[in-house]
């Protein structure tokens, strides 16, 4: 049986998903650890020691993932392997080393590499104070230290000259510092100890710095070739065990977009479910054929995050896109996949239009021109209603559709008692500009 336990040293909300995880207190001397099993591995975890470093909520929000990347992912986790996850352009990558965080109760460090990351990003960077310069921390140097996952994100974005920076500390588990202190492997600063000529204050007093026996690495990054980036160097390559992990299986997907649709306070189109995915398969299906979205007039790859936007838009307001037919489901679509904006050539565009097709849908072409109903797209105008009290500030705003759409706001401007948003001289509220104001307001209530 699976149960929801949580671990001593961990915040109150911090709990395991019940869905692929059993753990069992192990009493300690000092300090209490846990074991984590996933499936037919488990593995020990020590309870953390800053609670608010471990994610939350990511195993109920994030994409549906298959169950033996998490398993994968375990077994590396006890044999102390990094991890190098590679896939399609999307959040999945993240947002399951978040995930596997979360199960087993990790602190995570984070850095979001790009073409600017420099050495300094990834060892020390110095920071004046007071007149005085001080050597700050890194995020791979605070891991190391403190025991974290440190998580690098987007590999492929990085020079190729500034990732072997971190070759010795993820081969060894050591690393020089600008500031004149070593980074040292466990094995051997024990064996220093061990030996009975050192202690912790001389081997700190000469700069030795004991690397974690629990740091981790997880990388993500996207293929190369086949998208846009920098290949990893060989070197750093063979450092990492590599999971792919790509779109989720259509059965995977049709379940996570019915559960999002059956959330709904009313009930979503027939079919809209089926739909969606179909239609995503579709375009994944012409994107491959076109090489995958790296030269331009190319279809870009849809990532499973944009398919659940929409249906998490579909999910909250059913009424507005259920005209009978589809036909109201494509303008939804291409606020999550906008391709009439990526320049696409005929083979491209021809592969678009039999997506819809192929969802049961009208295409892009024979919309054009066409109105969906004037109760959804053409409210009588914008208004803010009042603040809502309640956690943070927000407002219900009216958009003459059944119902209002809350949203978090700032400043009101003087509109907090309810009135018309922009009701100036200066703004004139034309059709195109209502429906493209109801688009935002969904967007930015789902989320």
């Amino acid at each position: 049986t699976l149960c929801d336990t949580t671990v001593p040293g961990h915040a109150p909300h911090l709990r395991r998903p019940n869905a692929v995880v059993v753990m069992r207190l192990l009493p300690t001397r000092r300090l209490c650890t846990a074991s984590v099993r996933v499936a037919d591995v488990t593995v020990k975890v020590s309870a953390a020691k800053t609670p608010h470093l471990v994610p939350h909520a990511f195993a109920a929000a994030g994409s549906p993932a298959p169950p033996q990347h998490l398993r994968w992912m375990a077994q590396k986790e006890a044999l102390g392997q990094d991890v190098l996850l590679i896939g399609p352009p999307g959040g999945q990558k993240r947002q399951l080393a978040l995930r596997w965080a979360e199960v087993a109760g990790r602190e995570v460090e984070s850095l979001a590499l790009s073409s600017d990351t420099t050495e300094a990003d990834l060892k020390q960077r110095r920071q004046v104070l007071d007149g005085n310069v001080y050597y700050v921390d890194a995020a791979p140097v605070r891991a190391a230290i403190a025991g974290r996952l440190l998580l690098l994100d987007g590999v492929e974005k990085a020079e190729r000259n500034v990732l072997p920076t971190l070759n010795n500390l993820l081969e060894n588990r050591e690393m020089g510092l600008p500031d004149g202190r070593f980074l040292m492997s466990p094995a051997r600063f024990d064996a220093l100890l061990a030996s009975g000529d050192h202690t912790h204050a001389s081997l700190a007093a000469r700069g030795y710095v004991r690397v974690h026996h629990d740091f981790r690495v997880i990388a993500t990054g996207l293929p190369v070739p086949a998208f846009a980036g920098f290949p990893l160097d060989p070197p750093l390559r063979s450092r990492f065990q590599g999971l792919f992990c790509g779109v989720p299986p259509p059965a995977l997907q049709l379940a996570s977009v019915r559960a999002l649709l059956s959330s709904s306070r009313e009930a979503a189109p027939r079919g809209a479910a089926q739909s969606l995915v179909s239609w995503a398969e579709a375009v994944r299906a012409a994107a491959r054929g076109s090489g995958g979205g790296q030269a331009e007039g190319r279809l870009l790859h849809l990532s499973d995050c944009s398919l659940r936007r929409a249906a998490r838009v579909l999910a909250s307001f059913p009424a507005h896109y259920d005209c009978g037919g589809g036909d109201a489901l494509p303008p939804l679509l291409h606020r999550s996949f906008p391709h009439r904006l990526m320049g696409l050539e005929a083979p491209e565009a021809a592969g678009v239009a039999a997506a819809f097709e192929a969802a049961g849908m009208p295409p892009p072409s024979q919309l054009q021109g066409q109105r969906r109903p004037a109760s959804v797209v053409e409210p009588d105008g914008a208004v803010v209603e009042g603040v809502i009290a309640g956690q943070g500030v927000t407002a219900r705003v009216g958009l003459g559709c059944t119902r209002g759409v809350e949203v978090p706001v700032g400043a009101l401007h003087g509109t907090a008692s309810g009135g018309a948003v922009g009701g100036g001289e200066a703004w004139v509220e034309t059709p195109a500009l209502r429906a493209c104001l109801l688009a935002m307001a969904e967007d930015h209530a789902s989320g």
